[in-house]
């Protein structure tokens, strides 16, 4: 978080193909401490970074309410583009 403003992660479910989901994730410039704090997150809750702006969420749907939580914790607003 920069200056009391709260960044947003914005996600977008992708196509599936071959029955797995992937995310695309669009951030905003971030710092290295800020890139290293999602990048934390996600491994945490199992996500898969196929690159930066792909990710393979795990199978079990708590996984989102996890990393939305942490983000939250962490200064930053998630948002799912079908929401």
């Amino acid at each position: 978080m920069t200056n009391g403003i709260r960044k947003i992660l914005r996600f977008r479910w992708l196509p599936v193909e071959g029955g797995i989901y992937t995310l695309a994730v669009h951030v905003p410039e971030l710092t290295p401490n800020e890139q290293l704090e999602i990048d934390r997150i996600a491994r945490k809750w199992g996500f898969f970074q196929n690159s930066k702006f792909i990710w393979t969420p795990p199978e079990p749907g708590e996984a989102i309410v996890g990393l939305r939580n942490d983000c939250f914790l962490a200064g930053f607003d998630t948002v799912f583009e079908e929401e």
